[in-house]
């Protein structure tokens, strides 16, 4: 039950991941973002077999009734079509989609939001560390992938180390966003950008 219970919170945290990735992505066309997406959906569908292992056997062992087996594989299954929907993206992006303005409007309009920074020489968070960063000058942000040098690091730990040139993709409140680029002196990498 407990390994059930785990492997369900991993599927949870890389769907968020891959959920914000695909939003990134229609901000930054970057090709190892796209890759990313698309190992990501691989491991969760790899997941959802593993999940549905799982519970037949703590179904058979006694240890879950048939209505938990029955919400644990819905909990999976809506989770595995949700990295679908990311996947999709993803693909779509490769073949040159461009978001219609609607899409973009509902994106602007959003709670959370999405933004990619470049660190140039002299920016705050150069030789800082994640957690220093959101700490002094991030409150309501969270930094979920770095790109450094010509890797893409994605949910980075929280002693990850910034350095200047790196990339950031970065989330949350369009103002708390606007206010940490200024802070920390960042430049928004705009639509198009390239890797």
């Amino acid at each position: 039950m407990r390994r059930l219970s785990d492997t369900l919170k991993s599927m949870m945290d890389r769907t968020r991941l891959i959920l914000d990735l695909a939003y990134s992505a229609l901000i930054y066309k970057g090709e190892e973002i796209i890759s990313e997406i698309i190992n990501l959906e691989d491991s969760i569908d790899e997941s959802l077999v593993e999940i549905f292992y799982q519970i037949l056997e703590g179904y058979k062992r006694g240890e879950i009734s048939r209505d938990e087996a029955y919400a644990y594989l819905t909990i999976a299954r809506s989770l595995e079509e949700i990295a679908d929907s990311a996947y999709v993206i993803a693909k779509n992006i490769v073949h040159g989609f461009r978001p219609h303005p609607i899409i973009k409007k509902i994106i602007e309009e959003s709670e959370t939001s999405i933004t990619v920074l470049y660190i140039p020489i002299g920016s705050l968070a150069v030789n800082r560390t994640i957690e220093e960063i959101v700490e002094n000058y991030g409150k309501g942000v969270e930094i979920i992938a770095v790109k450094t040098g010509d890797h893409w690091i994605y949910k980075p730990s929280n002693n990850f180390v910034i350095r200047e040139n790196d990339i950031l993709i970065v989330k949350g409140s369009e103002e708390s966003l606007e206010e940490f680029r200024r802070i920390i002196g960042a430049e928004e990498v705009l639509e198009g950008g390239e890797d």
